[in-house]
């Protein structure tokens, strides 16, 4: 974490209890960047941090003293088979496929319970 992030989130004390901790997100900056300072926190506090992300982030999550894993390889369910390459990656994938336009938010919307669904059976093996 950046000087900065100290000055936010103020001294780091070490636990007496080390918690298990598994953190999960998008690799877009403005998800990821919040929780890398969250992550280099717990790390710091000496707790167990997991990150489930997309392998483009990997080098970023492991700065942290995080543990990467990668979320195409533990959620199969859902990414298997699917275009990764759009700017909203598999959730882009999924409007597609439900004949939805992906510039719209409320196609967004639309299949966000899908891909949760889709999602589910990987992070439930995952925990």
């Amino acid at each position: 974490a950046t000087r900065w992030d100290r000055q936010v989130l103020g001294p780091v004390t070490p636990v007496s209890r080390i918690m298990k901790v598994v953190l999960a997100c998008s690799g877009h900056i403005g998800h990821l960047n919040p929780m890398l300072v969250v992550a280099q926190a717990l790390v710091d506090l000496g707790h167990d941090v997991h990150f489930r992300s997309m392998e483009t982030v990997r080098s970023k999550i492991e700065g942290t003293g995080a543990t990467f894993h990668d979320v195409v390889l533990t959620q199969p369910e859902f990414y298997t088979g699917r275009d990764l390459s759009g700017p909203l990656g598999a959730l882009e994938d999924v409007m597609n496929q439900h004949n939805l336009d992906s510039g719209d938010f409320l196609s967004h919307l639309r299949v966000y319970n899908v891909a949760l669904e889709q999602q589910l059976p990987g992070a439930i093996r995952f925990l």
